[in-house]
């Protein structure tokens, strides 16, 4: 049994086991200890990385939510303004329709004023004719008096002058 090679392999390999068990132990146990701290710090760190990212999802979802509302302020108060300047404009059309309905209101009496004039200025060119008629007739009467059928004779002179 001991002259046989392959038992002093097994009682060397062994003997080697031995003495330097405690020497590979330990090294195979550091290597160990380091792997495992280095994961440890790994899934720490990624611990970390996933509750600041939990935070910073919540912080983005606080700022849209605040950044929602202020656009519905803004969208208020846009639309508060709209209505505001809608307003104005149909104060300012209401205005401006009253000062051009008062100007046209002017022009149309300013109109009936001169119409009113034409038509005195054709009534006394008719009256005076009809005057200076009777007395190339009657020279000697002077008759100025004028009776109803002599005022009607006259306007209808005017309106047929006028449509003239």
């Amino acid at each position: 049994m001991f002259s046989d090679a392959s038992t002093w392999v097994l009682i060397s390999f062994l003997a080697f086991l031995g003495v330097f068990s405690k020497k590979l132990w330990s090294i195979v146990k550091g290597q160990l200890d380091s792997y495992v701290e280095k994961t440890k710090a790994q899934i720490e760190e990624a611990e970390n990385l996933k509750n600041e990212t939990a935070n910073l999802l919540q912080s983005a979802k606080e700022d849209q939510r605040l950044i929602d509302k202020e656009v519905e302020k803004i969208m208020e108060l846009t639309q508060k303004k709209i209505d505001s300047i809608e307003e104005a404009g149909r104060k300012s059309m209401a205005d401006l329709s009253c000062e051009y309905e008062a100007k046209l209101n002017n022009r149309i009496r300013d109109e009936i004023l001169r119409q009113k004039q034409c038509l005195i200025e054709n009534a006394v060119d008719v009256i005076t004719d009809e005057i200076t008629k009777r007395v190339r007739q009657n020279p000697r009467g002077f008759d100025f008096s004028l009776s109803k059928d002599d005022l009607l004779t006259i306007a209808k002179e005017v309106k047929t002058n006028e449509m003239q």
